[in-house]
């Protein structure tokens, strides 16, 4: 958490992350949050545009079915992953879906995230559980 990937460095910050996604997928992927300037308290995430989306960092639902709240801080000179899942409906047409992230700290501004996924017209039968498994 204390060192950013040359790979980020080399690609420069960006507020659009692009992917691509099968039918019937569960995709994961990851957003960094650096705290560049200060600590980042508090960070709070939201979505817009898909419903579907859940952040792993900042709560979910425990193996009681209830749901809870995890509270993210990143201290400066840091980065913190944020993952995320997507689900993909088997019935999901095939072509481009966007949706927001928002990224709140209680003690700075919000930065907006624009998430475009390319459906492709094949169905995942496993959800991405087994990458070993080819689509249909």
């Amino acid at each position: 958490n204390d060192n950013l990937p040359f790979r980020w460095i080399a690609q420069k910050p960006s507020k659009l992350f692009k992917g691509r996604a099968l039918r019937n997928e569960y995709y994961a992927f990851q957003v960094a949050v650096f705290a560049a300037k200060k600590d980042l308290k508090d960070i709070r995430v939201s979505f817009s545009g898909n419903d579907k989306v859940t952040c792993f960092n900042t709560g979910g639902i425990d193996a009681d079915g209830k749901a809870f709240v995890k509270k993210v801080n990143v201290t400066k000179g840091n980065v913190q992953p944020l993952w995320f899942g997507v689900d993909i409906p088997q019935t999901q047409q095939p072509g481009k879906r966007s949706f927001t992230i928002t990224i709140t700290p209680q003690n700075d501004k919000p930065q907006t995230i624009l998430v475009e996924l390319d459906i492709v017209n094949k169905i995942l039968a496993d959800r991405g559980d087994c990458e070993h498994q080819q689509a249909q």
